[in-house]
C-alpha cells in the first residue's frame, strides 16, 4: 500500500516528455487488458437486483462464472495500473536527476 507522500511522488506533477503511451519516441506498449466495454456489459441478472429473487442452482453457477470473468478483467487492469505506476516513478526519478544535473 502506498503512503500519501508516495502517491504524490508517483504522480510526478510537473514532469514533461510523456504521452499516454509512454515517453516521447517510445513505441506504444501493448495494452494488457481487454476493452473496458467487457466490464460495462450489464448483468443478465440486473432485473433482479434490489429484489428478494432467489436464483436457481443453474443461475448461481452462471453468476459465479460471470464473477470469475470479471475478476480476470480486474486483475488485468490492476496489472496495467501497476506497470504504469512503475513507469511513472521511473520518469519522476529521471526528471529529478535531470534537474539536479542542471543545478550543478
Amino acid at each position: 500500500m502506498l503512503a500519501t507522500s508516495d502517491t504524490d511522488t508517483l504522480l510526478g506533477y510537473g514532469t514533461t516528455g510523456t504521452t499516454l503511451n509512454g515517453t516521447w519516441g517510445e513505441k506504444p506498449t501493448q495494452r494488457l487488458v481487454a476493452p473496458i466495454s467487457e466490464m460495462e456489459d450489464p448483468s443478465p441478472f440486473q432485473q433482479y437486483l434490489g429484489t428478494n429473487y432467489i436464483p436457481t442452482s443453474q443461475e448461481i453457477d452462471t453468476i459465479k462464472a460471470l464473477i470469475e470473468e470479471r475478476k480476470g478483467a480486474i486483475y488485468s487492469i490492476d496489472a496495467e495500473i501497476s506497470e504504469l505506476m512503475r513507469k511513472r516513478k521511473t520518469l519522476v526519478l529521471q526528471s529529478r536527476a535531470r534537474r539536479l544535473k542542471a543545478r550543478v
